[in-house]
This record gives C-alpha cells, sequence and structure tokens, in this order.
C-alpha cells in the first residue's frame, strides 16, 4: 500500500491539478498541462527521494512523505501551469465549446424547450437521490 501511496503522490496529483485547472480555466494551455505536469512529479518525486530518503526532512513515516510528496507536487504543478498559461496564447473559444466550464456543448446555442424538464435532467434531485443511496447502502454496514 505504501508503494501504491507513493506512485500516487508521485503520478495522480500532478495529473489531477492539470486536469481541473484544464477543466475550469478557459485559458490554460497545451503547453502549460505538460510543464505543469513535469513539474509536479519532479516536485513529487524530489520531495520523497531527496528530501525524505535522505533524512533532510523529518517525517515519521513513509505515508506521511507521501502525503507531503503529493502536497508538493500539487502546489508546484498548480503554479506552474497558471505561470505558463499566462505566458502562452489562449486556445480560441470555439476550440472549448463544450470542454470547459462555463462554455455551451455544441449544439445547445438554444435554450431547453418546455417539455425538457424531465425528472432525469434535475441535477438536484439527481444529486440527493444519490447521497440517500449512498447513505442507504451505508447504514446496513454500520451497526
Amino acid at each position: 500500500m505504501s508503494y501504491l501511496q507513493t506512485l500516487f503522490s508521485f503520478f495522480n496529483v500532478p495529473m489531477f491539478v492539470v486536469f481541473i485547472i484544464g477543466m475550469f480555466w478557459r485559458r490554460a494551455s497545451m503547453k502549460s498541462g505538460f510543464w505543469g505536469l513535469l513539474a509536479g512529479t519532479t516536485a513529487a518525486m524530489i520531495n520523497y527521494f531527496v528530501l525524505y530518503k535522505q533524512d533532510v526532512l523529518d517525517i515519521p513515516s513513509d505515508q506521511g512523505a507521501n502525503f507531503v510528496s503529493a502536497i508538493a507536487g500539487f502546489v508546484a504543478g498548480g503554479v506552474v501551469m497558471v505561470a505558463v498559461s499566462l505566458f502562452t496564447a489562449p486556445k480560441p473559444a470555439d476550440d472549448l465549446q463544450g470542454l470547459v466550464y462555463g462554455t455551451r456543448s455544441p449544439g445547445m446555442e438554444e435554450p431547453p424547450g418546455e417539455g425538457d424538464d424531465a425528472w432525469y435532467r434535475r441535477p438536484a434531485l439527481l444529486g440527493w437521490g444519490a447521497v440517500v443511496l449512498a447513505a442507504a447502502c451505508y447504514i446496513p454496514f454500520s451497526f
């Protein structure tokens, strides 16, 4: 488990920050995603192999070192991605339609019609339904 968590802190956390920034910020670019992923992975590996394994940082366990490496990878990836995005040309807004939060999907220029208010198109109802279903699955195993 420790080995798996180490790999997750190296690769999954930087990929997560690149994915989240790219999904919610229209200004993010391909180059910023690459450099953010590389910087996050490098920072996590440097933290683990250089600072923790060489006893520069006094972290009591491998899992604690994984946690600190994940934080370092997240921060480094996010900072580098934002910085590189500010210095690169953004993608045209037409190319981002339906891919980035706040843009409309192609074919959705007009608002939904009057008859499109079916129960399965209501996010609040589906969200609360998922919460109730999760609680119902949890209750039998909690006693």
